[in-house]
């Protein structure tokens, strides 16, 4: 039984549900990280964290876009 890891699947455009509400997650954070900026003991990491976190997520679906495959779905899953 092959799991056909690299075999090209059907390309879906936009991104899958749990991008979204990961990305819709890390506005909303933030947002909060914005408004309680001088309570907070590292607000400035926080928001770096969740720029980096934005940013692989665009990679990812940049990538999934170049090649789509089971393999890059496969990747993408794990870290969100």
């Amino acid at each position: 039984m092959a799991l056909d890891l690299f075999k090209r699947v059907e390309f879906r455009k936009g991104f899958f549900a749990v991008e979204k509400i990961t990305l819709i997650y890390n506005l909303l954070t933030t947002i909060l990280v914005l408004f309680l900026w001088q309570s907070l003991d590292h607000p400035l990491r926080m928001i770096g964290d969740r720029a980096l976190i934005a940013a692989m997520t665009f990679v990812l679906v940049y990538l999934y876009r170049l090649a789509p495959c089971k393999f890059l779905l496969l990747c993408g899953l794990p870290y969100k």
